[in-house]
């Protein structure tokens, strides 16, 4: 299967971002303020493994994006 891509938005406290939202199928990936994260579901999106401490910069409950909106088109 080929990837699928999506325009959207991620909102949360600390504002408003355009992203693009990309599957092949299985896992859901996209990139926040230069962060990528991926999961199987939108409720399993977490930073990539690698990626540096986020500190306060994203909403994480058990390493996993939390209080925060996406929408696409």
């Amino acid at each position: 299967m080929t990837d699928e891509s999506w325009a959207g938005w991620y909102r949360d406290r600390q504002g408003s971002d355009a992203v693009i939202l990309t599957t092949d199928g299985q896992q859901l990936r996209l990139r926040i303020r230069g962060v990528d994260f991926e999961g199987e579901s939108f409720d399993g999106l977490r930073p990539v493994a690698g990626t540096p401490d986020q500190g306060e910069m994203f909403a994480l409950a058990d390493g996993v994006l939390n209080d925060c909106v996406l929408e696409w088109d």
